[in-house]
């Protein structure tokens, strides 16, 4: 008989091909099997498989050695629980899985090593939220953090070591410090501080008085004033203070004294600088209510005068904080786990402001200095968030993007609670007090009798040593942490100020760590927000409050300029929306507003953002401000000189300022000249800087002085004779033409010798009629015409005429105009460098262009002060000085001519001369000898006077009063300019002296003593609020003879201060944080804002810069910025999209993990054409993102350079993310929706195409289809029918289980509704169906653990084979004999070698049989020989076939019988009935149909040996 022998080396399922094609070693179908070979052999073995077992050890007994299980308030206590995501903990070979049920999310745990299962966190609250419709496919453990997504909820992480032992059992809801865990303990995102630190300020250390003064001289044995030697070092003194100062023993004060502001004594160094003396005293006692001091001399100035002056004494330490700068502090949690929040909001700037004191000389405003000495922070967001371990002060500078950690306060320190003591001493004894400072250290501070201070103290630390007469005002301040120094120990990564909130995904898809970092794909962020803001029109404002105290500084909001405020909301986690505004929310500052404190309130009427169900979508929100301008500059300016043009003047400034000013700049003149009030005519107080010159102009440089004035008349044509009476070009002055011709002076026929002599080449000639005056215009050629009996002069000028000539025409617009008189004046002037020009060095200027508001706010030319040594007196009732005109005495000129009226200097009673009375009651009339002066007649600018020379200060006011000299009359501000001077005696040998004086402009009338007295009426007379005349008597008037003022001096104590307008910035929408993060409940309530951007004055002038100096640092518009969005903001499904946190480094302790920084690159997008991304995993140093349609390989830390012929190398790059590649290799498969389906072993990757209908493998080759491996009809049916897909690997044995819960009708029919298929590396095929139908799986070494109702199970653990799940299954395969198809064949018997078959005992109950047991073969021949049917059967477990059939018929064997090694049997066949007759057997047997038989037609007998594992053991029986 012939034998049909198949192995199964293949040892896989075919279900593709027909029947007939299957290849030996391959079979149809097999479940809960396993296939082996050994290397080489043609055979193969059939094995089924052992069972799981449920794991559920609660504690190891080490004493007895035993485990202790659970048996209550397990798992399997929960309602319907579900495992809905697993993962290995290779390192500490531990599983932790995720449980939804109707009772409880629970994540648990179970050890490898211990066997032990525990509850990590178990949530009953509704926190967690697992779902089964939400598969966990994204979990890692980085370190002990656990992090894990669901596509439902925020991306969560918990420390598993923090959370071991938050619950008892899997049903009490975990707890962690100290109470019921909430969603905040275990989201990614950890929120940072809503509030910004408050501040409080003081310019002393609040603990007493740490400065006062004292009058000491430390000079020894020198006579008072003269230079000597300061006492030694190390030489006591006792020093009286002029008030009480708290300093202790060991204290070192130092005694300043700047001998500029002492008393008695004045001098000045060689450089101009005043002498500044200096000594450092080390304290010994402090006695006398703390105004006597004893100590030692440690150092001070080596030699000095000898003199008691006045010094200021200060306890070192107590210096100035921050003096050159505008510091900001802030703070920010640090949770467990060493994640930092991000910043609470900034302070406002710490900075103490002084009164308004801008130094014209250095260009610098001292107001503008900080003073502060003690900053006390406080208002820390209280409690603290659970979780935070500490919270870490941050310092910031305005205008440096660093930010500082100051100090870290733990959650002890903050529970401290600190009082400000308001202490006042009524006593008349001093009183100590002791108490706990804001270092938690002890600390005395001595109360002096009738003192006033302020200590700040821990709560109920304050002990004084006496009570008595003692008040105390107790003021709570909470938590405090006091600077004491500048000193700011680390720096914090740059990046940090770029992270105002973390951006971690509302929820997300997928998930994995790579380059030690959290990477999210395929995820939410934004929301719906509608843009539907407004604000309430009444109440968004700018709230302008008087300033009472001018000069003194207020914080403000800077004028001029146009604001635009926006509202940004937060949600629960700190996440911020980008800007919303309105045009109602425009603020528009005037320049009225200039000298006001200023400060925005703000009043929505808008509702707030809402949830679909109605809820708030929002926690808090926040304002913020745009600002377009750019930084601006005060500049102070130091004086005024009009321009020759008459359309402008310059403007001198210190050199200090230069940079700060530019040609083509725009200036706002803010502040007065020598006042107080503000310039608020905007814009015409506003000029362009037309010119910029270093130095001075050469015009300002040559001043002009006046030779000749004479009215002159114009000339027809040149040698004419004939007088102009209208315009002639050339003739008379036009504009735009160089020449003019004289006809004749008045009172000649032509032009005089005498006069001739000053129309010379190189003066200038100005033009006046009445009040109109032309510029200078300079002489560039003159020639004479003698025709006739006088002589004409035809005149050329450089330059030409302009415009400011019109006034000598009745009608300018029309050319032949009639001149307004056929006379006009000329003036002829000389280049002349006057004396003390010395205001031009260190000096620029700018020209601008001039008009009444300019004018009226800025004197001209008020360089000069008093000189304090040449004031002259002219006082009526003495006889040291006087206004004198004389009497019958006459002023010639140098012809000898007469000059004056009536030959007189005075006519009438009254001696008017140049419009100043002059009379004296003693005047008796007589000037004396002739006086003759170059002048041919007196002018309105021309005076005499008379001094006494033995009067006291006469000859030092003779050597000041000299020509260039300015003088200036009490009565009167204009400065006047000496010209000529003309000294003689009344008499010869008299003791006075007389001078005819000629000033460069007329004398204004109210100069004038007599017109005062006559004018007041008997009334007080009052020139800018100073009494000049009390209305009885002769009034007096003081002559100033001024001094010039040189480079280090200064026009004015109270200069003009000048501000550049700022340009424009780009238009960028970049707004800043001005409060802090406010509840969404207040959102309609009206709200002002602590913001603010400079500091006013008062005066017009608004700083926001250190000592207003050029790049200074300046108060910064915020810390924190953000901008309005171009489009919608909407919630965005990013599903191409890569996110990514920042670096952990257990090594050095960072962790960053929590830190997603949306300034910095930290996204990556897919083609979209890939679909979205399902699921991430990194693989080697590389991060494949299954995309739906496509796998996406994404190179980590590094990226691709492509050659020129297309190929790629790889490079290093500091790019988290590099370049995205899909291989061709990779083909055109993707994950579709199921990224539960993906599972991988080493290099390997297995995942599902549902849509494809392919089941994948991605490898070193590529991605493979292994489904097409004998399974492509099955899965192509089946895979597009379900929406759960589980894969999962198992590592004992390998191969990757995938689980269908749904199966097509074809398919069902055969297989069941569900079914797992395994896929085995070692044949490259499907090996086996299984009937175990997992929730989850996870291998660790090779042990392979699955899920089912929450449970964990692990496999092969199970003696009892086949049996899942506590539920026995059995094992099958389905095989094909197909050789030689083409031959009918009948199949007698099958045997097979291996483990024990299937085995019936029988037994007959009746008879003689009755009692005995039969083997089938015994029952056969009873049967045989017409015994009875057996009566029952026992079977015991085994190998049997349930059916065999060909295509024609169909047979079992239901046992076989063990022979000589091999277990075989028969095959029957199965009756013929009328159900089953098959018709084709009455014609021809065998498989198809052939219409005819050739050949050998016998029918051979076949045998099939199955080779079945030996070991296979069932209850410990064969």
């Amino acid at each position: 008989m012939a034998e049909l022998i198949h192995t199964f080396t293949g040892g896989k399922m075919n279900k593709d091909l027909d029947e007939r094609l299957v290849p030996n070693g391959q079979y149809r179908d097999a479940l809960n099997i396993s296939i082996s070979s050994s290397e080489g052999s043609d055979t193969g073995a059939i094995e089924n498989i052992k069972g799981n077992l449920e794991l559920k050890d609660k504690a190891f007994n080490a004493s007895t050695n035993t485990y202790t299980q659970w048996s209550s308030d397990y798992i399997d206590s929960l309602s319907n629980p579900v495992c809905i995501g697993s993962i290995a903990d290779n390192v500490d070979e531990k599983v932790y899985w995720f449980i939804s049920s109707d009772t409880a999310s629970v994540i648990a745990e179970y050890d490898k090593n211990t066997s032990i299962i525990k509850p990590i966190v178990v949530d009953t609250q509704g926190v967690l939220n697992f779902s089964e419709d939400y598969l966990i496919t994204g979990i890692n453990i980085i370190e002990d953090l656990l992090f894990w997504t669901d596509n439902q909820e925020e991306p969560k992480s918990v420390n598993i070591k923090n959370w071991e032992n938050s619950t008892p059992n899997f049903l009490t809801h975990s707890q962690i410090y100290g109470r019921d865990f909430v969603e905040s303990d275990v989201v990614v995102i950890k929120p940072g501080p809503l509030t910004a630190p408050s501040l409080t300020l003081s310019d002393n250390l609040g603990t007493g008085s740490t400065t006062t003064s004292a009058v000491y001289n430390f000079t020894d044995n020198v006579t008072s004033g003269a230079i000597g030697a300061s006492v030694e070092t190390g030489v006591s003194l006792a020093i009286n203070l002029g008030s009480p100062i708290n300093a202790n023993a060991g204290d070192i004060l130092s005694f300043t004294c700047d001998l500029d502001s002492s008393e008695g004594y004045a001098p000045v160094d060689s450089d101009g600088e005043p002498d500044v003396y200096s000594f450092i005293i080390s304290v010994v006692s402090i006695t006398n209510g703390g105004t006597l001091l004893n100590g030692v001399l440690q150092s001070g100035t080596a030699e000095l005068v000898s003199g008691n002056f006045t010094y200021q004494v200060d306890i070192q330490g107590s210096k100035i904080l921050f003096e050159l700068k505008f510091p900001r502090f802030g703070y920010r949690y640090k949770y467990t786990d060493n994640q930092y929040s991000p910043f609470s909001p900034f302070s406002e700037v710490a900075f103490l402001p002084s009164s308004f004191e801008y130094n014209a000389k250095n260009g610098w405003n001292k107001g503008m200095t900080n003073s502060v000495k003690r900053i006390v922070l406080g208002g820390f967001d209280s409690p603290l968030p659970k979780g935070v371990e500490e919270l870490d002060i941050l310092y910031k500078q305005d205008g440096v993007n660093a930010i500082y950690k100051v100090e870290s306060l733990s959650p002890e320190d903050l529970n401290i609670n600190y009082i400000d003591h308001k202490i006042t001493n009524n006593s008349a004894n001093s009183v100590n007090f002791t108490f706990l400072n804001t270092k938690n250290e002890s600390q005395t501070i001595t109360v002096f009798a009738t003192q006033t201070i302020n200590i700040i103290a821990k709560d109920n630390s304050l002990t004084p040593s006496s009570a008595t007469d003692v008040d105390i005002v107790n003021t709570s301040l909470g938590t405090v942490f006091e600077v004491i120094s500048e000193l700011i120990y680390s720096l914090l990564p740059s990046n940090q100020i770029l992270r105002p909130w973390d951006n971690v995904p509302r929820k997300a898809k997928s998930q994995e760590a790579i380059s030690n970092r959290i990477i999210y794909g395929n995820y939410l962020q934004n929301y719906n927000v509608s843009s539907s803001l407004k604000f309430d029109p009444v109440n968004t404002l700018i709230d302008p409050n008087p300033i009472l105290n001018v000069g003194g500084p207020y914080k403000s909001i800077k004028s001029i300029r146009t604001y635009q405020i926006g509202v940004v909301f937060k949600d629960k986690y700190g996440r911020e929306t980008p800007v919303f505004t309105d045009p109602s929310g425009v603020l528009d500052l005037t320049n009225e507003l200039s000298n006001t404190a200023n400060s925005i309130k703000v009043k929505l009427s808008s509702d707030s953002p809402k949830n679909p169900d109605g809820t708030e979508m929002f926690e808090t929100f926040k304002f913020f401000i745009k600002d377009p301008s750019a930084f601006y500059y005060n500049v102070v300016a130091d004086r005024l000189y009009e321009s020759e043009d008459g359309e402008s003047v310059w403007i001198s400034m210190p050199s200090a300022e230069t940079n700060k000013v530019q040609e083509g700049d725009f200036l706002i003149l803010k502040k007065q000249n020598d006042s107080s009030l503000a310039v608020k005519n905007y814009p015409q107080n506003k000029f362009k800087v037309l010119t910029k010159k270093p130095e001075a102009p050469l015009e300002l440089r040559k001043t002009k002085r006046v030779e000749s004035s004479k009215d002159y008349s114009f000339d027809i044509q040149f040698g004419s004779g004939t007088q102009a009476e209208w315009k002639i070009p050339g003739a008379t002055p036009v504009p735009g033409y160089s020449t003019f011709l004289i006809n004749n002076e008045s009172g000649n026929s032509g032009v005089s010798d005498a006069t001739l002599a000053f129309w010379q080449i190189s003066k200038y000639v100005r033009f006046s009629s009445g009040t109109n005056q032309s510029q200078f215009y300079e002489i560039t050629n003159v020639e004479t015409d003698q025709t006739g009996s006088h002589t004409e002069l035809k005149v050329n000028i450089s330059p030409p005429f302009t415009t400011d000539i019109n006034f000598l025409y009745t009608d300018p617009t029309i050319p032949n105009s009639a001149l307004v008189s056929i006379e006009n004046r000329i003036e002829i002037a000389e280049d002349f460098q006057a004396l003390g020009k010395g205001q031009y060095e260190g000096r620029f200027f700018v020209r601008l262009e001039k008009n009444n508001y300019l004018m009226n706010n800025f004197t001209p030319n008020q360089e000069y002060i008093p000189a304090s040594t040449t004031i002259v007196r002219l006082d009526f009732s003495s006889d040291r000085y006087q206004i004198f005109s004389g009497g019958g005495g006459v002023l010639q000129n140098a012809a000898g001519t007469q000059i004056g009226s009536n030959t007189r200097l005075y006519t009438g009673t009254n001696r008017n001369f140049g419009g100043m009375q002059t009379q004296h009651p003693n005047d008796t009339g007589a000037f004396g000898s002739l006086c003759q002066i170059p002048y041919d007649s007196c002018e309105a600018w021309d005076f005499v006077f008379e001094r006494k020379l033995t009067s006291v200060g006469s000859a030092e006011f003779g050597n000041a009063f000299n020509l260039g000299a300015k003088i200036r009359f009490s009565t009167h501000p204009t400065v006047y300019e000496i010209l000529y001077i003309h000294e003689f005696e009344q008499t010869s040998g008299s003791t006075y002296v007389r001078s005819y004086v000629r000033l460069d402009k007329p004398l204004e009338a109210s100069i004038s003593p007599w017109q005062i007295n006559q004018a007041s009426g008997g009334n007080s007379v009052f020139v800018d609020g100073v009494e000049i005349y009390n209305g009885t008597g002769e009034p007096s008037v003081t002559i100033d003879i001024l001094k010039q003022v040189d480079s280090g001096e200064i026009s004015s104590i109270n200069p003009a201060i000048f501000e550049t307008e700022p340009a424009e910035q780009a238009e960028l929408d970049i707004y800043y944080e001005i409060s802090n993060a406010l509840p969404i409940a207040q959102y309609n309530n009206k709200h002002t804002s602590p913001w603010f951007n400079c500091y006013s004055f008062g005066n017009g002038v608004e700083s926001n810069r250190i000592r207003d100096d050029f790049n200074a640092p300046y108060i910064s518009v915020g810390t924190k910025a953000n901008a309005v969005l171009d489009t919608p903001y909407k919630e965005e499904y990013l599903r191409n999209n890569l996110i990514f946190s920042g670096i952990f480094n257990s090594i050095s302790g960072l962790n960053e993990l929590n830190q997603f920084i949306q300034a910095e690159a930290i996204t990556k997008s897919l083609d979209p054409q890939s679909g979205p991304i399902q699921k991430l995993f990194a693989r080697e140093t590389d991060l494949l993102a299954f995309c739906e349609d496509k796998v996406v390989k994404i190179l980590a830390d590094k990226d691709a350079i492509y050659n020129a012929d297309g190929n790629s190398q790889l490079t290093a790059a500091n790019r988290v993310l590099g370049q995205a590649i899909i291989p061709s290799s990779f083909g055109m498969f993707g994950i579709g929706k199921n990224p539960e389906s993906f599972a991988n072993y080493g290099y390997r990757v297995y995942f599902t195409d549902n849509a494809k209908g392919k089941v994948l493998r991605l490898s070193m080759d590529g991605v493979t289809p292994i489904s097409n491996y004998g399974l492509d009809d099955f899965f192509q049916d089946n895979l597009p029918l379900n929406n759960k897909i589980l894969g999962c690997y198992n590592n004992d044995n390998g191969t990757y289980n995938l689980t269908l819960n749904s199966l097509t009708d074809k398919w069902s029919d055969k297989y069941g509704l569900k079914t797992t298929l395994s896929f085995s590396e070692s044949i490259n095929g499907w090996s086996s169906r299984k009937s175990y139908i997992p929730e989850n799986g996870i291998s660790i070494d090779t042990r392979f653990y699955t899920f089912e109702g929450g449970l964990i199970y692990e496999h092969g653990k199970n003696d009892l084979y086949n049996n899942f799940y506590g539920v026995q299954y059995q094992s099958t395969l389905t095989l094909i004999s197909n050789e030689n198809p083409l031959s009918v064949k009948g199949f007698k018997a099958i045997n097979y070698t291996g483990t024990a078959a299937k085995s019936n005992v029988y037994s007959i109950s009746s008879g003689v049989y009755n009692g005995i047991n039969y083997s089938i073969s015994e029952i056969e021949t009873i049967k045989s020989n017409g015994g009875p049917n057996p009566t029952s059967v026992i079977s015991t477990p085994g190998w049997w076939v349930s059916s065999t059939k060909t295509n024609l018929q169909s047979g079992t064997i239901p046992e076989f019988i063990d022979k000589e090694g091999k277990y075989y049997n028969n095959i029957k066949g199965d009756a013929t009935t009328v159900n089953n007759i098959d018709t084709t057997e009455f014609s021809v047997q065998g498989i198809g149909k052939p219409t005819t038989i050739t050949g050998d037609v016998n029918v051979t007998q076949f045998k099939v040996r199955i080779f079945a594992d030996p070991s296979c053991f069932t209850n410990n029986q064969p």
